[in-house]
């Protein structure tokens, strides 16, 4: 994956597998773009190369890319 490009902060979800003994990261915005990792840090680094895939493959493919959603804290 290359660092060269920069990627929008897209919000990422995080579960326990216990079946697959995983963590497994998803992201809302971009269906289909998921990933996993047997460690909490794997699995959001996989989330990221993840993300970074999606993008580049929408933007090869000239698929429009959602917006990452904001979300506000109270």
């Amino acid at each position: 994956m290359s660092n060269q490009n920069t990627y929008p902060p897209y919000s990422i979800v995080l579960e326990w597998e216990p079946e697959g003994g995983v963590f497994v990261v998803r992201v809302p915005e971009l269906l289909g773009c998921h990933a996993h990792g047997r460690t909490y840090v794997e699995a959001v680094d996989q989330g990221q190369d993840a993300i970074a895939s999606w993008i580049d493959a929408a933007r090869a493919w000239g698929t429009a890319i959602p917006a990452p959603r904001d979300y506000a804290l109270n």
